[in-house]
């Protein structure tokens, strides 16, 4: 497994929507979530799965 980042640090990015040439995106918003594993000190081996909303935009 390659950490990504730590618990302390500090999560941000950029997104960009780009739709084919000559057609249209309708949308009621977006919605950006951030999907990992965490392995907990005490349980070495033992993955569990999260997901944590961050942010809608509009």
């Amino acid at each position: 497994m390659v950490l990504a980042f730590q618990s302390l640090e500090t999560i941000a990015g950029e997104v960009s929507i780009a739709p084919i040439p000559g057609k249209r995106v309708e949308h009621q918003g977006v919605k950006i979530e951030l999907l990992g594993q965490i392995e907990l000190y005490h349980e070495r081996g033992h993955f569990y799965d999260f997901t944590s909303l961050g942010s809608s935009l509009k």
